[in-house]
């Protein structure tokens, strides 16, 4: 064993406190790039879109596709409702881009598109953010599933990761075969998921109280693969044109946040192309900015400063549900560090802008603390909540 080794295999333990020493005999350190608020990164894409002259608009549902006449031979627009006022408004469009995630299929259908075809399978995962203390590298162990990896077909990966301070582990993957329109956060399927990863890293003794949040949603699967939640590993980029001989519409089926801008930038210059002009995407080449105007650090705020950064998220972020500011404008509440009069004061000040009646605060803060998961610090928040009225 060469010194180095040796070396690396007495300090690996430290560093990654848990793992297995047997035939241990080295170790290797290797950097990779994480994204500290992933809700932040889509507001600021979006953000820079508007800056370029795009118009986005949030709670707002593409409801039916419209076609040209008579033939309905190529898609022309669709029409959409404003979710909070009840407006039903139709916009025109060269080309129309499917890119509704895991409702790509289902969306199409609902949306009167019964000669378009596509067919996407689904893949439920999900991480659990935990309270657990932050290692000081991510570990990796294996679980007693079947890999979906094409790196290892043996076995499956569990991941703890540091963010933000916390233990985060995933990702554990399952074929999904419910609806698509509504998925909720199933305790047993937690419960499995802590059971699990408990038989591969017992050292950590993970429980159901240290389970802070359970960030899950839909992947596209791969049909083709016998495993059980086998995902899909590269983006499709449909056109409908090609498959249907519908023209102006493409649907993307996009599979995660690292070929996200990738995966744009080919729709774009597919539509740049299709549309005869001399030009292509420049996502590659435009860093994103931090805006100064989407704060989402909480922490030690006054009554007055939270209630400021409610309102600059109101206005600068189209922020109009109460999830929208503690499940995505603010890590707090996931990361266990929001404390009940903080939050009492975020829903009052929703509530005091689009003047809800006391019915409706109680069904905002009723869906936030449902996405919760069954933790210790849950417990503590509602027992909080229960001195603060709402």
């Amino acid at each position: 064993m060469a010194e180095g080794q040796a070396d690396a295999g007495r300090r690996l333990p430290g560093a990654c406190p848990g793992i297995d020493r047997h035939g241990l005999s080295g170790g290797a350190v290797w950097a990779d790039a994480q994204v500290g608020f992933a809700d932040k990164a889509v507001l600021q894409i979006l953000q820079q879109a508007v800056d370029h002259g795009a118009c986005a608009a949030n709670r707002v549902q593409a409801e039916q596709l419209c076609f040209s006449a008579p033939d309905r031979g190529s898609v022309c627009g669709l029409k959409a409702k404003d979710m909070r006022t009840g407006n039903r408004f139709e916009i025109q469009a060269r080309s129309v881009v499917n890119a509704t995630g895991p409702w790509a299929a289902d969306w199409i259908k609902q949306a009167g598109g019964a000669r378009l075809s596509l067919k996407v399978g689904l893949v439920k995962s999900m991480n659990l953010v935990t309270s657990k203390p932050a290692l000081p590298y991510a570990l990796a162990v294996k679980s007693a599933r079947a890999s979906d990896s094409r790196v290892d077909r043996a076995k499956r990966m569990f991941f703890v990761v540091p963010w933000q301070g916390k233990a985060v582990i995933g990702t554990t993957h399952f074929t999904y075969r419910g609806s698509s329109s509504g998925m909720e956060t199933d305790p047993e399927e937690i419960a499995a998921f802590v059971d699990e990863f408990n038989t591969a890293c017992p050292a950590m003794g993970l429980t159901l109280d240290d389970i802070l949040y359970c960030y899950q949603g839909l992947t596209p699967g791969d049909g083709k693969a016998a495993e059980d939640g086998a995902k899909l590993h590269e983006s499709k980029i449909v056109d409908h044109a090609a498959t249907d001989g519908i023209g102006g519409m493409f649907s993307i089926v996009s599979i995660k946040w690292t070929t996200a801008r990738l995966t744009a930038e080919q729709t774009v210059d597919r539509l740049l192309r299709q549309w005869n002009e001399h030009r292509s995407c420049r996502t590659r080449q435009t860093p994103l900015p931090d805006y100064p105007d989407m704060p989402h650090d909480i922490c030690g705020l006054s009554g007055a400063q939270l209630r400021g950064f409610v309102a600059a998220h109101i206005e600068h972020t189209q922020a109009f549900r109460f999830s929208d500011i503690v499940l995505r404008r603010t890590n707090d509440l996931v990361l266990g560090k929001m404390r009940a009069e903080q939050f009492a004061v975020i829903l009052q000040t929703l509530a005091d802008h689009f003047d809800w009646p006391a019915e409706r605060r109680r069904e905002e803060a009723q869906q936030v603390l449902d996405r919760l998961s069954s933790s210790a610090f849950k417990r503590t928040l509602i027992n909080g909540l229960e001195t603060v009225r709402l």
